[in-house]
């Protein structure tokens, strides 16, 4: 692995503002089960690494019958098995999230990123089912 500027802001701001100032050289880490075995495989190499972990608004799992699921950027795949809601209205997500990888994957791997980065890869194009209204 290449040496890399860290960056862990505190909030969704800082992390825009971070993200604006170095372009297409940073990439943003969720949980970084994807993006640390693409960087030790060389096939990412970014200047700067921006960690979302420490934003507590994006840590945000939630259920209400208006507004249904919510799923922060960081929420990982045990979380979401672990979630009661999940388990009653979404039984499915709960199965597919307790088949992701090992234990260790599942504790650190995030929901939204690993989807939306595996869709993109193929289609270019933000998943339909992790869109969220603005």
């Amino acid at each position: 692995m290449k040496n890399f500027a860290y960056f862990d802001p505190t909030s969704v701001g800082e992390a825009v503002t971070l993200l604006r100032q170095h372009g297409g050289s940073a990439k943003v880490l969720a949980g970084g089960t994807d993006l640390f075995l693409r960087m030790h495989r060389r096939a990412v190499l970014p200047d700067v690494v921006v960690d979302l972990k420490r934003i507590a608004e994006l840590a945000h799992l939630s259920y209400s019958d208006q507004d249904g699921l919510r799923i922060g950027a960081t929420v990982t795949h045990g979380e979401v098995v672990d979630h009661a809601a999940v388990q009653q209205h979404y039984g499915a997500l709960a199965v597919a999230a307790n088949w992701v990888g090992s234990l260790q994957t599942r504790h650190r791997g995030t929901v939204v990123a690993i989807s939306v980065m595996r869709h993109q890869r193929r289609t270019r194009r933000q998943p339909y089912c992790l869109m969220a209204p603005s």
